[in-house]
This record gives C-alpha cells, structure tokens and sequence, in this order.
C-alpha cells in the first residue's frame, strides 16, 4: 500500500471522554476489514455507508461514537474515541461510559490482530492549574506512575510508561466554547505522533540484530587486519603474486559488504532524522512547558528519539573506522607492489647490464677471430702462391708471411667494420 500523509479528519463537536489510538498492520485478510466494521457498525445505527468511508461518527444511547481511520502505511492507525451527550453529568456517567467504551472496544478487537502499538487518553474536564497539591497520581489508574506531563495552554496532559507498546494519558482541559476544536487537535498529533514513533521504534528493531553484532564484528575484520598488516611487513621475496591476489579479493569483499551495511544504515538514520524533524515541528506547535517536578511529554519524546538514533550513527562511524582501516591495508598492498616492482626493475636492469657485457665480450672475441681466420685464408693464399713458384722453401716463406697476413687482416677487419659503421 502506498504511504499516505496524515490528512486532519472532520472531528465531531462533542469533546470525547475516552480515546483509544490503535496501530496495525495493513493489508488485513477480509475478515479483519475495517471496512467491515464500519458497514457492520452503519447498518445496525441506519447510518449511510460508502465504501470510502474514513469516519464514522454515532449514538447509542447517552454515548457518543467517533471512528476514524487515521492513516494508511505500514500500519493503519485508527482513533475510536466516545463521550457523553450531557457534559454536565461526565462525573457521573463516567463507569457508564467506560463501560461502553471497553463493550465496544471488545468487538472492534474482536475483528483486529494484535495492535503494533495502542495509546489510551483518558480526558477529564477541569483546571488542575489552580490546584495547590498535584492531583495526578490519585487519577492514575491502577497506581500507574507518571512518566511525563506538560501544560499546552490551559491544557495538562500526562502519561505513563510505555509496557508492551501500550501507553496510557490523561488530558486534563478546561471548560471552553472551542474544546472540541483544541482537544480534537491534540489528540490529531498524538495520533500522528504515534505512528512515527512506532516507525523510529521499527526501524531500530530491525537493525538491533546488527546493532548486537557490530562488537564481534569489528572485533573479526581488526583481528584480520592486523594479520594482513602483519603479512605485509615480511620481506618482498616471501611473498608470492598469489598471495597478494588472496590478499586484495579478500579486501574487495570486506570492502564491499562494510560499505552495503553502511548505506543501508545511512538510509535508515536519514529515515529516522526525518521522522524525528516532523515530530520536533508538532511538538513546536504544542509550545509544552513543565508542569510541576514532571519531565515534559516533548524532551521525554525528542531524548527518546535520540537515543533510537545513536545507534545509527555509532554503526556508521564504526564501519567506515573499519573502512578507512581496510583503505590503510589496500595503501600497504599497493606500496609491497611498487617495491616488488622496482626490485624487478632493478634485477632486469642488472641482469640486461650483465648481459650487454658478455655481448660486448663475445663480440670482441669473435673480432678477435675473424682477424685470425683472415689471416689464415691470406697465409693460406700466399702458401699455394708460393707453392706454386718454388716447392723447396715453401715452408720458410710461409712462416715470414704469418706475421704480414695478421697485420693484413687487422687492417681489412677494421675497414670492414669503418664501413659498417658509416652505413
């Protein structure tokens, strides 16, 4: 279902003794409609009924009824609310209407799963304002402590601890020609308010599973951390490509899961700080001041709503500390690389200086040589000339010849190589 805004109902004239705020989860099977209930509800009372229908307001007897589907999201939040038609007699048609209010809550829960959350506002017609000693504790029922309570306007209204997602107030108002209108507008915004509660509350619980685990986590990812750090420190020669190449995927999935849980958190708490920010502006309107020793409804709600985001932001902060760690480890890995690099830079150039030398080497033997094999072929030459003249001293002229055959040779070897070079 798509999430609609809080839009203000048209509320009955009549100021309602007791007002019940219930939250439950949408798309209820059919036989948990509301829209049964209010078809149910306007048939038995002759009361026209439209399949659009958000409000539903009746009579029974000396008891006024008001139903009002509030809000459509993750929950609907409906408000059910009656009073008495004679104000005059609240005081002592009160067990009457408690009667009947608790008669017909039992049929509407009848119809209902169990509520996400379920606020009650007990209102009393008086001004406690001018009572010297606080009267809060004996209305409480059941002894119920008082958690929170403020004054808006003339106005005082108190509340209990939360149990279960329950909580229960009293709103004291004075007698005034407009208290339907201002009564009506409080209990609008502790509708509204409600519901972004229950949402802050939601979004916490879930993520509390992380929120629980980000101790062992962290503990896990700084432990393996230091042990890569720790690889990192040994010389270049120990470690192999292969490990390095462990070492960066094993970072890459590190990384990549600490930045996933950390955008969806990140959306979560800019979630969260828009929900608080509409309930700041509410309790702006409000303009609540203290009432007595009591802490007021609006701190005790904005501090709750601080805390419900701490959380947040101490994951965040936690998992980009582990991030920037993990960017620390990825800067080792890089340096150990440039360093392996140079080495085999260095080791290439040395083995190619080697190399050139016995190049140098080998090309000044094989000069050497092809002096000596010109030589040979000269000699040789001159041998088979001479040979040819005179048989007799053929070895003697030979052995005179050697020396000028080498000197030849030098001489030809070096035009030779004159002429390379010039080309």
């Amino acid at each position: 279902m798509v999430k609609e805004k809080f839009q203000k109902k048209s509320y009955p004239e009549w100021v309602p003794d007791l007002v019940t705020i219930i939250g439950s989860e949408e798309n209820l099977p059919e036989q948990l409609d509301y829209q049964r209930l209010l078809k149910k509800r306007s048939g038995k009372f002759g009361i026209p009924y439209h399949e659009n229908t958000e409000t539903l307001s009746f009579a029974e007897g000396t008891v006024n009824y008001f139903f009002s589907k509030e809000f459509s999201g993750d929950v609907d939040t409906v408000v059910i609310a009656l009073g008495t038609k004679k104000l005059v007699n609240k005081s002592t048609s009160s067990s009457h209407t408690a009667m009947n209010m608790e008669s017909f809550l039992e049929n509407l829960k009848a119809l209902l799963p169990e509520p996400n959350y379920e606020n009650t506002i007990k209102l009393i017609q008086t001004n406690i304002l001018e009572e010297t000693e606080d009267p809060l504790p004996e209305l409480m029922e059941d002894s119920t402590p008082i958690e929170n309570a403020g004054v808006l306007k003339n106005s005082i209204i108190a509340c209990a601890p939360t149990v279960n997602n329950r909580r229960k107030y009293i709103l004291f108002h004075p007698e005034e020609r407009d208290a339907a209108n201002k009564v009506w507008k409080i209990l609008s915004d502790i509708s509204e308010i409600s519901y972004h509660t229950w949402e802050i509350d939601h979004l916490y619980s879930n993520r509390h599973l992380m929120f629980e685990q980000i101790d062992a986590s962290e503990k896990n990812t700084q432990y393996r951390i230091n042990e890569i750090l720790a690889e990192m420190r040994k010389p270049v020669d120990e470690m192999q490509p292969s490990d390095l190449e462990e070492v960066l995927r094993e970072i890459t999935i590190q990384f990549s899961r600490l930045s996933t849980m950390a955008s969806s958190m990140r959306r979560d708490l800019v979630k969260t700080r828009s929900l608080r920010s509409r309930l700041r502006e509410i309790l702006d309107e409000w303009g609540e001041k203290p009432y007595r020793e009591y802490r007021t409804n609006s701190s005790a709600l904005l501090n709750r709503m601080d805390r419900a985001m701490a959380p947040f932001t101490d994951f965040i902060e936690r998992v980009e500390a582990l991030m920037t760690q993990l960017n620390t480890v990825l800067d080792s890995v890089r340096t150990y690389l440039s360093i392996k690099q140079q080495k085999i830079n260095i080791t290439q150039q040395e083995a190619s200086k080697n190399q050139l030398v016995r190049l140098v080497n080998l090309q000044e033997i094989l000069h050497k040589l092809e002096i000596l094999i010109v030589a040979v072929y000269i000699t040789e030459i001159f041998k088979t000339v001479i040979e040819s003249l005179t048989h007799e001293k053929t070895h003697l002229y030979t052995a005179l010849f050697i020396p000028i055959a080498l000197v030849a040779s030098l001489l030809i070897s070096r035009t030779l190589h004159k002429t390379e070079n010039s080309h």
